[in-house]
């Protein structure tokens, strides 16, 4: 069996779960069948990233461009569990396939078993806004840790479960947190805020919709503004043309205060954590559907 997946060219801790996870908790798995796929953590179930052959899916989400339609070749689907019940209904598999993110079962993997306490509030951004600000700079003068998410996951892991507290813009860093009962907190650097996904795993563990922070809340404003007026153009970033030209360093610095501020507040609280009965409830149906995966396929 062949991994299916996303992978960004410097590396995302929690696309880069796949390359290990699936060894811990189905040992075997790539003697498996070659004619199948295995699809599991990712927001990749969407027309034309998935390869046209047989495809296991245990866990993956939907939540970027067009969901598959997976009626035109049922015979290339074996959808054990998906994230959770957004991405259910939007292929329209039954309630009982919407489990939770696979990275919930990584408090069952011996390398974590006792993570080292280290009493601090991290932030971890989305890794397309790691190339924006220098966080590690606005994070020192913000009194926050911070965690980049191109580092090898296994060490993203070990210090998330490991914190007091997680500043998320990352969906991964706070499934990781939530599963080692680390309260965390949601928030949005740029306007590109994905709520489905979100929404979609935290609707697995009952949780209500997280509804993010936003950083740089004047700007936006005022970009809000002058778009109603005409004046600039709608565009995903909060500021325009971001990524196209240098900016000048009266504005880089009033950004990097904005932020150090926006984090500053994140910081206080409040904080999120699922009840430990839903999450204990989503680890035991996905250890049970992992049993059945491998006996079905690995014959065990």
């Amino acid at each position: 069996m062949h991994l299916i997946h996303f992978q960004t060219a410097t590396g995302n801790f929690g696309d880069d779960l796949n390359f290990w996870l699936w060894d811990h908790l189905l040992p075997g798995w790539r003697d498996w069948s070659h004619e199948w796929g295995l699809v599991g953590v990712g927001t990749i179930l969407k027309r034309g990233f998935l390869s046209e052959g047989r495809k296991l899916v245990l866990g993956a989400g939907c939540g970027y461009g067009t969901p598959p339609d997976i009626t035109e070749t049922p015979e290339h689907w074996d959808i054990r569990a998906v994230r959770g019940p957004r991405t259910a209904r939007a292929l329209r598999l039954p309630p009982r396939a919407a489990i939770s993110d696979p990275a919930v079962m990584l408090p069952s993997l011996p390398a974590f078993a006792d993570p080292a306490h280290s009493g601090e509030t991290l932030f971890v951004p989305h890794h397309l806004s790691l190339r924006d600000h220098e966080w590690a700079l606005i994070c020192a003068r913000a009194g926050v840790g911070f965690q980049s998410p191109t580092d090898d996951a296994a060490t993203v892991i070990r210090r998330l479960s490991g914190a007091r507290h997680v500043i998320a813009e990352s969906l991964h860093a706070a499934i990781i947190a939530d599963a080692f009962r680390v309260p965390w907190t949601a928030v949005s650097v740029t306007a590109g805020f994905n709520t489905f996904k979100w929404a979609d795993w935290a609707e697995s563990l009952h949780l209500p919709v997280p509804v993010a922070r936003p950083f740089f809340a004047p700007l936006r404003r005022a970009l809000t503004l002058w778009r109603a007026a005409g004046v600039a153009r709608p565009t995903p970033s909060p500021y325009p043309d971001h990524r196209k030209r240098r900016r000048h360093p009266s504005a880089r610095y009033m950004l990097a205060a904005w932020a150090v501020a926006d984090l500053r507040r994140a910081a206080r609280g409040p904080f999120t954590l699922s009840d430990t009965k839903h999450l204990h409830a989503a680890q035991i149906r996905f250890r049970a559907m992992l049993d059945t995966v491998q006996r079905d396929y690995g014959g065990a």
